[in-house]
C-alpha cells in the first residue's frame, strides 16, 4: 500500500521561534536521470515508483524550507552489485580540486538555496547548467517504495531522505589523518566542517582549512567520537557523530546514521537533524500544527495516522501519529488534530503523491563517491 504520510518536523521550541515566518517560499528540486532507457530509473514501471518517491521528497523538503530556489541534482546511472552502500549522495563543490583558496566551502546547494546565488556559468548535463548537488542508488538491493517495507527490504524512502539530506550540506570531508577533499594542507572542507569538533567541543579544522591536531592523533580523534556544534544543534540537546566517520549522526534512530537497516522506516528528521541544517543556514517556515501527512491540510488523512496507532507507544510506532510528543498515541494526539480540523489548503483531486544513505562530490564533469552507507 503507497503510503500519504508526510516528513514532520519535530523542532524545540527555541528553534521554531527563531525560524518562523509569516509568507513561507518553497525550493524546488529538478532531477536529471542518467540511466539508459529502460534501465533502473528509466525502467518502466519500477523506475517510475523509484522517481516517484524520490521526487516526492524531495518536494516535501522544499515545502518546508522558507526560501525561494530550484536546485538541480544528477542521478548518475544506477548499479546493481547490491554490495558495499546502498546509495550515496551530495552537493557539488565546484573547483574543490583546483582551489584558489583553501578553508570552508558552502558548496552549489547552499549557494543556490541559502546564499542565493545564481547557477554558475559553465555548462553542465543538468538541464544545460553544473548539477548542484549528485546521488547514485545500487538498485541491485531489495527495495520497498511503499510505507511498510518486508523484513528483508530498504525502505527507499527513508534512503532518499538521508541522502537528500546529505545534498543539502550534511557531510564532512575531514579524512582519517585530518586532511579535506585533496588530501593536503591546508585543504578544502565543507561548511558543515566548521562546527565539527571533538566531544569536548575543540574545532578540528581552523578557518584556514589547517588541522589543529597533528595525523598521528586524528585517527584516535575521530575514533573517540566527535560532535556538530552549531548553535542550533547545542540547543537542540547537542548532536554526536558517528565513530570515524563525522558525515553521519552517532544515533541510530535518527535519519543520518550511517547504516540502512532492512525493514525499518526512518523518513522523519529528529528535532537534532533540523538544528544541523539551520546551522548551515536553513530557515524553515512554520509547520502546520496537526497536518501529520504534511500534504498542507488538516483533514481525513491525518485523523486516520492518529487512529492507525491508537494507543501505540511511540517508538516502535509511526512518530507522526505523535504530534504531541508524550509517546503515547491517545486522546491528545487526536485533540491536535481535531483542535485544526480543516486548517491549511485542501490539495487539488489527484494531487496527493505516495511516500514512497555517503556523501557525493560532483566536479565539473566527474563525479566522485565517498562510501557511507552499508
Amino acid at each position: 500500500m503507497q503510503s500519504t504520510r508526510g516528513l514532520r518536523l519535530g523542532v524545540v521550541a527555541v528553534v521554531l521561534m527563531v525560524c518562523t515566518s509569516s509568507l513561507q517560499a518553497v525550493v524546488t528540486f529538478e532531477f536529471t536521470y542518467f540511466d539508459p532507457a529502460g534501465v533502473g530509473f528509466n525502467a518502466p514501471g519500477s523506475g517510475d515508483a523509484f522517481k516517484f518517491v524520490l521526487e516526492d521528497m524531495a518536494s516535501e523538503i522544499g515545502g518546508l524550507l522558507d526560501h525561494t530556489a530550484t536546485v538541480k541534482i544528477g542521478v548518475a546511472p544506477s548499479e546493481f552489485d547490491a554490495t558495499g552502500f546502498s546509495a550515496a549522495g551530495g552537493a557539488t563543490f565546484v573547483d574543490a580540486d583546483l582551489p584558489s583558496s583553501f578553508g570552508f566551502f558552502d558548496g552549489e546547494v547552499i549557494n543556490r538555496v541559502v546564499n542565493g546565488l545564481p547557477h554558475p556559468g559553465t555548462a553542465g548535463a543538468c538541464g544545460g547548467v553544473e548539477c548542484d548537488g549528485a546521488m547514485v542508488v545500487d538498485l541491485g538491493y531489495s527495495w520497498s517504495t511503499d510505507s511498510s517495507p518486508e523484513p528483508t527490504e530498504i525502505h527507499f524512502r527513508s534512503v532518499m531522505l538521508h541522502e537528500l539530506t546529505h545534498i543539502l550540506g550534511y557531510g564532512s570531508f575531514i579524512g582519517t589523518t585530518g586532511t579535506g577533499f585533496n588530501g593536503t594542507t591546508p585543504d578544502v572542507y565543507t561548511k558543515f566542517d566548521s562546527f565539527v569538533t571533538t566531544s569536548g567541543g575543540s574545532p578540528l579544522i581552523d578557518p584556514s582549512g589547517t588541522p589543529l591536531f597533528s595525523p598521528g592523533l586524528f585517527p584516535s580523534v575521530l575514533a573517540s567520537g566527535t560532535a556538530f556544534s552549531g548553535p542550533f544543534s547545542i540547543a537542540a540537546g547537542g548532536v554526536g557523530l558517528a565513530a570515524s566517520d563525522p558525515s553521519h549522526s552517532d544515533d541510530p534512530s535518527d535519519v543520518m546514521t550511517p547504516t540502512s537497516p532492512t525493514g525499518f522506516v526512518n523518513d522523519t528528521w529528529s528535532p537534532k537533524e533540523v538544528a544541523v541544517l539551520m546551522d548551515l543556514g536553513y530557515v524553515f517556515g512554520t509547520p502546520l500544527v496537526g497536518d501529520l501527512d504534511g500534504d498542507g491540510f488538516v483533514g481525513i488523512t491525518d485523523l486516520n495516522i492518529v487512529l492507525g496507532e491508537w494507543n501505540s507507544l511511540i517508538p516502535p510506532g509511526d512518530p507522526a501519529a505523535d504530534p504531541s510528543g508524550d509517546s503515547f498515541v491517545g486522546i491528545e494526539d487526536l485533540n491536535v488534530v481535531l483542535g485544526n480540523w480543516n486548517a491549511g489548503t485542501l490539495p487539488p483531486p489527484g494531487s496527493a503523491v505516495p511516500e514512497p544513505t555517503s556523501f557525493v562530490i560532483l566536479i565539473v564533469g566527474a563525479i566522485t563517491l565517498r562510501r557511507c552507507r552499508t
